[in-house]
């Protein structure tokens, strides 16, 4: 007769446990089972050519696609909108960004918002090294004016990028882990 580790001495608690355990073991199995089936690897028929790369000498170009363009407009000021992307050499990539953050939430907000985006340039482009961040939100001085200010600047360079376990990384803390932060005040 075969004995199930956890039901061999009738114990309610190491019963329940092992259920749980067992329960446990076969949900995974069969995502796993259900991945392998459903997602096979893609590959290439021989004859057909691989896809090509986009153009590495243009890192500004992918960025227009990577980081988007103008959104929707919210009471006549762009929320979200890729300014500019203006790139000094294909290692070096400096980007403009508007986007109207939650005051006391900016940090986690601009990590959840950048980091994926951040992970797919330096997968894309190689030789790319780091790229500096200027975001602007909009700012109503004492008259009534609002206009597109600095409000967050950062740094990102491939060693940086190099160290994060990005399957593990909480993109919150993207602002954490970045170079030569500055928040505005206000935004603090």
């Amino acid at each position: 007769m075969i004995k199930i580790p956890g039901f061999r001495t009738k114990t309610p608690w190491k019963m329940a446990l092992a259920s749980i355990v067992y329960g446990f073991i076969a949900v995974n199995l069969a995502v796993f089972i259900w991945a392998v089936a459903y997602n096979p690897p893609k590959t290439s028929p021989p004859n057909e050519p691989q896809a090509s790369q986009p153009s590495m000498n243009k890192p500004e170009e992918l960025a227009w696609k990577v980081f988007g363009k103008a959104n929707k407009s919210l009471n006549g000021a762009v929320e979200i909108a890729f300014y500019a992307a203006l790139s000094s050499s294909p290692s070096r990539l400096n980007i403009t960004y508007r986007y109207n953050p939650i005051r006391n939430q900016v940090k986690a907000e601009i990590g959840i918002h950048f980091s994926k985006k951040i992970k797919e340039m330096y997968e894309r482009v190689p030789e790319l090294d780091h790229i500096v961040f200027n975001i602007q939100a909009p700012a109503t001085d004492k008259y009534g004016n609002t206009a597109w200010t600095k409000a967050v600047s950062f740094k990102m360079t491939r060693a940086t990028y190099n160290k994060i376990n990005w399957s593990n990384f909480a993109e919150d803390r993207l602002l954490d882990v970045a170079e030569d932060v500055w928040i505005t005040p206000q935004l603090k």
